[in-house]
């Protein structure tokens, strides 16, 4: 087949969670798409998360605070951030900006920003999930932060402020409380915050796929191909992937940790890490299951019923996209996650996975047309909120390419701002 035989009217590289429901939604609106997609479906952070859908994920990972944990964040001492400093000549202008946005003020401007991007991600995944009958798989319970002491509690009212500020629904339970919502958790936690209208995902890699079946079941086309270059000509954009080329109208860039690469070759600098996860999915510990995902603020791990199974996820490592896998903060976590939940007293790590969340120093995504190529669009950059956020990024997207009403400000989040 020739493959400049067509061109479609739109192609998105990358088919997790924001590709494909950019896709969907611009299906909806006529268009032809074409889904160009490299790798295999367990490599996504589409498949690997939490499957959190909340309108209260809304905190940049750059704080004012941060300064104060800096020597444990500096020697690698705390659960939730671990930096690879094998990697350190790739990071260092990455983390040089990363700083530069831990303040209150820049921490503020990122939550205004993300407030209103989240506040419809529920509504967005469940218009999907009905025409794909998967309803089934997204449970409203609502997910907690715990805390383990009066003074990690008290160090969120700042956060909670914020929440209250931008209409997040959400209760605070003391311990006995705690007990009776969830009482598969056995740790006596000082203090947790129950966001209340959030919603959980049993299989996250589940829910994707019905999403990629009916963006193909729709007439999509889907390409296996990992795309290498890109450049614009003759009112087109070629595409040069590893098994041949193509052209299209019009191209979205939403292949995660990669796309920062394709960009610059149109000479736009994305400053793009990988924010590297890692869970290991575990037997379920006997006695009460646990019915929503929760997160151990100090101890900087989250765990997350799927199915007949316990997901235990991670903190934040920074490192290349290509670095290897080092599950070394699941195995330093895991006793605290034991102690709570109740779980085996090894961890096994059978069933061990890592995935790339593209991040940027201020922790928005970037969303929009590329300043001086018009036919590009950037859809990348959610780092821990991609899956959440993939279908009203979607939304956005498809409205940007058909001149329609933006629902949410997208200014924040355009390409040119670093």
């Amino acid at each position: 087949m020739d493959p400049y035989s067509s061109s479609p009217a739109v192609t998105i590289i990358g088919g997790g969670m924001v590709g494909t429901a950019c896709g969907l939604a611009l299906q909806e609106r006529g268009l032809s798409v074409t889904i160009i997609d490299a790798g295999d479906e367990r490599d996504k952070a589409s498949f690997g998360n939490a499957g959190v859908i909340s309108n209260g994920s809304i905190f940049p990972m750059a704080s004012a605070g941060i300064w104060k944990h800096l020597p444990r964040y500096a020697l690698n001492r705390d659960n939730g951030l671990r930096i690879r400093y094998g990697d350190l000549p790739f990071l260092a202008p990455w983390l040089l900006r990363f700083m530069a946005n831990a303040s209150t003020t820049r921490r503020e401007q990122a939550v205004a920003a993300l407030a209103p991007f989240t506040a419809t991600a529920l509504s967005y995944h469940q218009k999907w999930a009905q025409r794909t009958s998967s309803e089934h798989l997204i449970r409203q319970e609502g997910w907690l932060r715990l805390y383990r002491s009066a003074e990690g509690f008290a160090s969120s009212a700042a956060d909670r402020l914020l929440l209250e500020r931008h209409g997040v629904k959400f209760d605070v339970l003391d311990t006995q409380a705690l007990r009776e919502l969830e009482p598969a958790i056995q740790h006596p936690f000082h203090r947790a915050i129950w966001l209340t209208e959030t919603a959980t995902v049993a299989t996250p890699g589940e829910l994707l796929l019905a999403y990629q079946q009916l963006f193909q079941q729709q007439g999509g086309r889907w390409v296996n191909d990992q795309i290498q270059q890109l450049h614009t000509a003759e009112g087109y954009v070629q595409l040069y992937g590893k098994q041949q080329h193509y052209k299209s109208q019009t191209v979205v860039l939403a292949a995660g940790a990669l796309s920062a690469h394709l960009c610059q070759q149109l000479g736009y600098r994305i400053p793009l890490v990988a924010e590297r996860g890692y869970h290991v999915s575990l037997p379920m510990p006997e006695g009460p299951a646990l019915r929503r995902a929760v997160y151990d603020v100090a101890a900087g791990y989250v765990a997350a019923p799927m199915q007949d199974r316990l997901r235990l996820l991670s903190g934040v490592e920074l490192a290349h996209p290509q670095s290897r896998a080092n599950p070394i903060q699941l195995e330093r976590l895991y006793p605290a996650a034991r102690e709570a939940l109740g779980l085996a007293p090894t961890m096994d790590t059978s069933q061990l996975w890592s995935g790339n969340r593209p991040s940027t120093p201020d922790s928005l995504p970037v969303l929009g047309f590329t300043p001086r190529h018009q036919q590009v669009l950037c859809a990348f950059g959610h780092g821990h909120i991609g899956f959440s956020t993939g279908p009203i990024t979607g939304e956005l997207i498809a409205r940007l390419i058909c001149r329609e009403h933006l629902p949410v400000d997208i200014h924040p989040f355009r390409v040119d701002r670093f």
